[in-house]
């Protein structure tokens, strides 16, 4: 069962920010976004965003494209039917399309509109519904094998 992000206390101001996978916040402010490739040392980086919710939207794209619904542990799992997907598996794809997903910030104020829900993983192209909600999700296969 996958579990809500920690909160963390930001260094310089106090203030309290959730800790998304994936996510790291830089000295000066900024969320940054990266994504390991299977079996390589390399990363890929996904950009730098104004909030930790983007970079963790950005993530989950990287996630999904790259590791497949069977083993992405996503930071929004009730997100991931309407995030978009990579034209290929190539790095810049994956990196236009988290950068897409970035920007898709109606898609937050929607999730925390209602009760948060906590999906576990689910097998690649299977879908899963939740009773409180009625929505539907639907993984996709995984680009690496």
């Amino acid at each position: 069962m996958a579990e809500p992000p920690n909160y963390a206390e930001h260094e310089s101001g106090g203030n309290k920010h959730p800790v998304y996978r994936g996510v790291r916040m830089r000295a000066w402010g900024k969320w940054v976004s990266e994504i390991r490739e299977p079996k390589k040392k390399s990363r890929i980086w996904l950009g730098t965003f104004a909030t930790p919710e983007m970079a963790a939207r950005a993530h989950d794209v990287a996630a999904l494209a790259i590791k497949g619904g069977d083993s992405a542990i996503l930071n929004f799992p009730e997100l991931s039917h309407l995030l978009p997907r990579p034209a290929t598996c190539s790095p810049r794809d994956v990196r236009d399309a988290a950068n897409k997903a970035a920007l898709m910030d109606h898609l937050h104020h929607l999730v925390m509109s209602r009760p948060r829900i906590w999906c576990s993983r689910t097998t690649s192209e299977s879908e899963s519904e939740s009773e409180s909600d009625g929505i539907t999700t639907t993984l996709i296969g995984r680009c690496w094998r």
